[in-house]
């Protein structure tokens, strides 16, 4: 890893964003619920309890599942950089869930770029989010404790250069998104009604 090009922009709750290099991001955390086997909820469902859970920074979510391992994700991100002129975003993501080995299970994400949603969802004027990989990684620590790792790699031929501006919205919203997430997790009971 160049140290000179590794930055991190946040570090809340446990959440970490860490610019890797230009185009390449990492979240990571740790979850811990010793009153859930956690590798059983790392499954394809997990990805609508991000949308529920930050409705304020998702307008729309839509997913569809292919079968249990495979899905279509369409993202509408709120017009944060209206006021900036810039365009809305989406994202139209193909994912993928594998068990790597029996301490990790993983989910690959990759942009659809050659299908159109026609999804009357996505506003007009939204630009699609060029992600060229997303990979999460959820290391089995045991069974109540994962280590989850999302490296993120931007398209540099679509978006050649992203900002510092952008990184730290990108930071903090990330963070945000995955601090709710993991709190979440975190206090679940299944003793309890606090199902999602």
């Amino acid at each position: 890893m160049d140290q000179e090009n590794t930055v991190v922009f946040k570090n809340k709750s446990g959440v970490t964003f860490t610019r890797i290099k230009n185009h390449h991001y990492k979240i990571s955390f740790e979850l811990n619920n010793n009153r859930l086997i956690l590798p059983n909820i790392m499954n394809i469902d997990i990805l609508e309890l991000l949308y529920i859970l930050n409705k304020d920074i998702y307008e729309y979510s839509k997913l569809v599942k292919v079968n249990d391992k495979e899905a279509i994700l369409i993202n509408v991100v709120k017009p944060f950089f209206k006021d900036l002129g810039l365009p809305q975003r989406f994202c139209h993501l193909k994912i993928e869930q594998t068990l790597v080995n029996d301490r990790n299970i993983q989910f690959k994400s990759t942009t659809l770029y050659e299908e159109n949603p026609l999804d009357e969802n996505i506003p007009a004027n939204a630009q699609i989010v060029p992600i060229k990989s997303m990979i999460a990684d959820c290391e089995i620590k045991n069974a109540h404790s994962l280590l989850l790792t999302q490296t993120i790699i931007f398209d540099e031929r679509i978006i050649p250069v992203i900002p510092l501006y952008m990184e730290k919205m990108l930071g903090h919203i990330s963070s945000k998104i995955f601090t709710r997430m993991k709190q979440f997790i975190e206090d679940m009971d299944p003793f309890q009604n606090n199902s999602f």
